[in-house]
């Protein structure tokens, strides 16, 4: 770790910085405080910080020949200087002795504060690597900061560095050799990253992929030449050297070992799945952009099983409103079946379209969210969701192919429609109209009578007309009716527009009687209705 001293006569001042991010994360520790230049000096003497925040304005000794101190005595050390006034002069003098940046404290945010810090860092290793004992470099590196690798990682994969011998000299000050041949870029996915992660806090999430990089670390030492940076949505890239092989054969091989040692290790130790994409050797380092772009598309074609022929721009897609209704009222009638149409609507649209990976995982986090709501409106507590929602997320870090996505999805949805029906009829009724409404609810499209239903849940037709009149307030044949006719206004409200294609579809076995009861229950015909909507 980097050691800073903060120096401000304003308690308040120091305890915002102490507290205005995670030091450790960015490789600093705060190894002391002083109120005033004097103070500081000693703290100097005793504690030999890297890098020296100050106040301007301090008793005793100020800001300003605090710097000139530093200049004159600590070389090695670097300064950012704090102050409440944009005053030019102080800027020049302080800048003039050596102070990274100058800092208006009203602006002080951990953005921009992350970011001087970074330049510090800079500055500070690279007089670091003009030392002569590069062994202490090397272990004031690596224990300062392992995203500052990750930085050369992404600047190198998308080719934004200014010099690849500097970056070269970069990766080698970390013990890692990147030769001009034989380099391999592979992006490594973890499957079904946003929907696993969904409801993660960003600690958790950071915690997550901070985890990935440190086991991932532990096997390319192991491996003695790769490294690995993290990029976005559940994605890496792992970069290897094979100088001293001389055979592609032998380079993919070995290759190939590493990658099944990675995938294993993931699934062992976070019951995740991973895919892989990588292609052909690379010569030169300055190939490596245009890799990964090839690694990437690679990686989504396997996610999703295409052609890898198939050319094209990924399309965008987001759940509609129309399937989103037509989820939320199936699920009010129990019709697991409808829910299972729409799910097998979106996932062909999904598979023959080339979707992009991150819009799919926003539709899965969409779907899921759906069934959390309509659980809860349902009256079901947030146990339901909690559990359901801890099961769909274990069977989702198993599946790879969007099939069994599609699966996982079909199964929430079923035991949800079990669970609310269950739910919502144990409140209200006694167990012989439970089952009836239950055989209602299958089998209203087919001819079905009071006589039948009776016989199904073992009682005498007079009987369940009682209980119908008592408990559903409404007589068998009017709740029927009525069932039938939420159907047809689904059918209607998906498309079907013509009476005489819906009737039958829903139970009626008489076109006119069903003009009728429509109207009678909803008020207009069928019709006026497909009009409305």
């Amino acid at each position: 770790m980097l050691k800073i001293l903060i120096v401000d006569d304003d308690l308040l001042v120091r305890n915002k910085l102490r507290a205005l991010l995670e030091w450790e994360r960015y490789g600093f520790t705060i190894c002391s405080e002083a109120v005033n230049g004097s103070e500081a000096l000693t703290e100097l003497e005793n504690n030999k910080p890297d890098l020296v925040i100050m106040d301007v304005c301090m008793p005793v000794i100020d800001g300003i020949k605090l710097c000139e101190e530093i200049s004159a005595r600590y070389k090695n050390t670097k300064m950012i200087v704090l102050s409440s006034f944009d005053n030019f002069e102080y800027v020049r003098t302080t800048m003039k002795n050596g102070a990274v940046d100058y800092i208006l404290k009203h602006d002080l945010d951990p953005n921009h504060f992350i970011a001087i810090l970074e330049k510090a860092k800079e500055i500070i290793f690279s007089d670091l690597r003009k030392q002569k004992d590069m062994e202490l470099v090397y272990k004031r590196l690596k224990s300062a900061n392992p995203i500052l690798l990750q930085k050369y990682i992404k600047e190198l994969v998308w080719g934004i560095c200014d010099s690849f011998e500097q970056l070269k000299d970069n990766f080698e000050t970390f013990n890692i050799q990147l030769s001009d041949r034989n380099i391999s870029v592979v992006v490594m996915q973890l499957v079904n990253f946003v929907a696993i992660t969904e409801s993660y806090t960003n600690k958790q999430k950071d915690d997550l992929v901070n985890s990935v990089i440190e086991l991932c670390n532990n096997l390319i030492k192991f491996f003695k030449n790769g490294c690995i940076t993290y990029m976005e949505q559940g994605r890496f890239v792992i970069l290897f050297s094979f100088e001293n092989l001389r055979s592609e054969n032998e380079i993919f091989s070995l290759l190939k070992s590493y990658i099944d040692k990675i995938e294993n290790t993931i699934n062992k130790f976070f019951n995740i799945n991973t895919v892989f994409g990588y292609n052909n050797i690379l010569i030169s380092l300055k190939e490596i952009p245009k890799a990964y772009e090839k690694a990437l598309k690679i990686t989504e074609d396997m996610l999703y099983e295409y052609d890898k022929s198939t050319e094209g721009i990924k399309q965008e897609m987001m759940l509609s409103i129309k399937h989103e209704k037509g989820i939320l009222v199936a699920l009010e009638k129990y019709e697991i079946e409808e829910i299972w149409r729409i799910l097998d609507e979106v996932f062909i649209h999904i598979k023959n379209n080339g979707i992009s990976y991150n819009s799919v995982q926003l539709v899965i986090c969409e779907l899921i969210s759906i069934a959390h709501k309509a659980a809860l409106n349902g009256g079901m507590n947030t146990q339901w969701n909690n559990k359901h929602e801890m099961l769909i997320k274990e069977r989702l870090k198993q599946c790879k192919r969007i099939d069994e996505i599609h699966d996982s999805l079909k199964a929430l949805y079923n035991q949800l429609c079990e669970d609310l029906k269950k739910f919502d009829l144990d409140d209200k009724y006694t167990k012989y109209i439970k089952d009836s409404l239950d055989f209602i609810h299958k089998h209203y499209k087919e001819d079905i009578s009071l006589e039948d239903t009776a016989k199904n849940v073992n009682i005498s037709p007079s009987y369940l007309s009682r209980l119908f009149k008592e408990e559903v307030k409404m007589g068998f044949s009017e709740y029927l009716n009525s069932e039938r006719i939420k159907a047809a206004q689904k059918l209607i409200e998906n498309g079907e527009r013509r009476a005489i294609d819906v009737y039958s579809k829903v139970g009626f076995k008489n076109y006119n009687y069903f003009i009728r009861v429509f109207k009678e229950i909803t008020g207009v015909t069928p019709l006026t209705y497909s009009i409305k909507k």
